[in-house]
């Protein structure tokens, strides 16, 4: 095998990242689904092996768990198809660092735990707990991998059912050395082993934690040596384990972080703008040019249909093409808002108007309201490289209207000249005709069509304590939906997005039901972790490849593993209630 190879006209070969006793692994691209995988290759003996791992793996779906997409045959060859994981397997790292802190150790064995619980309650023994066999990602995720010597517990004999002990020996539990099958005790036995050779540099001698007593595991010795305990019925479970090395590091008295509401920028600029509804800092009203006298025209500036309101209609690319050369783009991020994208002033500027509800957050304008024909303005400052103005309805809906700069490229254009521009531009369209119509109907596949509040039900939330489903807050055309704990001061949030097909540099990929996602541990913040969906691609009127995007984030006390876990199982609801792609 060499770089550059393909196999089964399907899947490139891109570099060989491992090599061992199983097997050699390959980062490899595929060419059909563009993605990025991982492909193992095991030595001639080890087909055998490899189907049955692929048969173990595929039926578990976890997000601490490097999930199987396929088994395939080249010719005499045998191809396991992995999520690829950018990491490094805790072996490597420990070679490095020889030892880890106390609380990064306990992060990584809650992950596995939780890992190992799930693997348990498909009735599946690892058998192979270790570090080699547990990956790390540089923003602190855990994967557990190779699955080629387990064993099913309520299935048929397999490959490690008699014979000669299968495993790792620095590793196993007493009774697996002495013979005796792999249980799901022995599993908790050999994480507690890795997590010990972790935080003490060293393996417990005799294969037992009490021969080598703890100097550095400080408040994680008491789960460590539980979980190390001779007797296989009296360590705890790996759900337990989970919970115990768990709470020696959560913090449960801090407040979770808000969730974002304002859109996340959109990859096809390859910058980062500054959120489109939040300001920072106060800003200060002043009087508009226009005389507040002005005279509608009769025909109140109501909504009406929300998902009929057309926000393009509102902007203009002709006036915002006197600060440079601009383009409007009708699909960049949520469906409530619109964009036109100006190059001025030696940057990239984005001018937006979005509509937002009576419930939605609104940037904080203390200015005076001034009234133009049927609508009131309000406007504030530069501030933090933005310019905010905020157009009110007479039915209570809002529209906000800004212009930020994109990325770190400065340019010294006239933020506020750009706002107030696209203002006069809204407010003389709502003045004359009111709120313009979209032109035509959504695809009937569109996220557009979906109500965000619908997707996660009662069943569905139970995953977190104290969230009552009726209970939501939606938000303009119901395309954003979140959800509060009032017992855990957890929050639950569903936005949907339009970008850029999404690829490995977004996130962990997996595949969550039939639409591939990718985690995201702390992209919101450090007490967050959220999954995108891709729901379905499509062309834009700009002749963009696009995807429509179900963002799900939670936010909340405890590891962020817990909050993986969490937002994976409430996506996989998500998912289900989606409509056909």
């Amino acid at each position: 095998m060499r770089a550059g190879e393909v196999i089964v006209g399907r899947y490139r070969l891109d570099e060989r990242i491992g090599s061992g006793g199983m097997g050699t692994v390959w980062r490899a691209t595929d060419r059909e689904l563009d993605r990025v995988v991982a492909m193992k290759r095991p030595h001639e003996a080890g087909n055998g092996r490899l189907r049955y791992e692929a048969k173990i793996a595929a039926g578990l779906q976890h997000p601490n768990i490097v999930t199987v997409y396929d088994v395939i045959n080249d010719g005499d060859d045998r191809w396991l198809v992995m999520e690829y994981v950018p990491s490094r397997s805790l072996a490597e790292i420990l070679a490095d660092k020889h030892t880890l802190p106390p609380a990064q150790v306990a992060h990584l064995g809650a992950q596995i735990a939780g890992a190992l619980a799930a693997v348990h309650a498909k009735g599946v023994v690892h058998g192979d707990v270790k570090p080699g066999n547990v990956l790390v990602t540089e923003g602190g995720i855990a994967k557990l991998t190779d699955f080629g010597v387990s064993r099913t517990v309520w299935g048929e004999v397999t490959l490690t059912g008699t014979g000669p002990v299968v495993g790792t020996p620095a590793y196993l539990a007493p009774e697996v050395a002495d013979g005796e099958r792999p249980t799901a005790a022995s599993d908790v036995y050999s994480l507690g082993a890795t997590l010990f050779a972790a935080v003490e540099g060293n393996l417990p001698t005799g294969l037992f934690a009490a021969d080598k007593p703890f100097q550095q595991a400080g408040p994680l010795a008491p789960p460590i040596a539980t979980m190390l305990t001779r007797q296989p019925a009296a360590r705890p479970t790996a759900e337990l384990a989970e919970r115990l090395l768990r709470e020696t590091v959560a913090d449960r008295t801090t407040p979770p972080p808000a969730i974002p509401r304002s859109h996340k920028p959109s990859r096809r600029t390859l910058v980062i703008g500054a959120a489109a509804i939040v300001v920072v800092g106060s800003v200060v009203g002043f009087l508009v040019t226009r005389p507040s006298t002005t005279a509608g025209t009769g025909k109140t500036a109501v909504i009406g249909d929300p998902r009929t309101a057309d926000p393009c209609g509102l902007m203009s690319q002709t006036a915002l093409s006197h600060f440079g050369e601009a383009e409007i783009d009708p699909a960049y991020g949520n469906f409530d808002r619109c964009d036109v994208l100006v190059q001025a002033g030696g940057g990239q500027i984005d001018v937006e108007d979005q509509f937002l509800n009576p419930s939605t957050p609104a940037p904080p304008l203390p200015g005076t309201v001034r009234r133009i024909g049927d609508v009131g303005v309000m406007r504030g400052t530069l501030a933090d490289q933005e310019c905010l103005r905020t157009v009110l309805l007479s039915d209570q809906n809002r529209i906000v209207v800004s212009a930020d700069v994109l990325g770190d490229q400065p340019s010294n254009a006239n933020l506020c000249t750009m706002a107030e521009s696209a203002t006069r531009t809204a407010v003389a369209v709502l003045n004359k005709s009111g709120v313009p119509r979209r032109a035509s109907t959504p695809d009937p596949h569109s996220l557009a069509t979906v109500d965000a509040c619908k997707l996660l039900d009662a069943n569905a939330l139970t995953a977190v304590p104290g969230i009552a489903a009726d209970q939501s807050e939606a938000s303009f055309g119901d395309w954003e939906c979140s959800w509060t704990s009032n017992t855990t001061n957890t929050t639950v949030a569903l936005r949907f997005d339009r970008n850029s097909p999404l690829t490995a540099a977004d996130g962990t990929p997996m595949q969550i039901g039939s639409r591939p996602a990718f985690l995201e541990p702390g992209d919101d913040g450090p007490d967050t972790c959220a999954v995108e969906i891709e729901h379905r691609t499509y062309t834009s009127p700009n002749e963009d490849q696009l995807s429509e995007i179900v963002r799900l984030t939670v936010a909340g006390p405890g590891l962020q593993s817990q909050l993986c876990g969490t937002a994976t199982q409430l996506a996989g609801a998500v998912v289900a209630h989606l409509p056909a792609s």
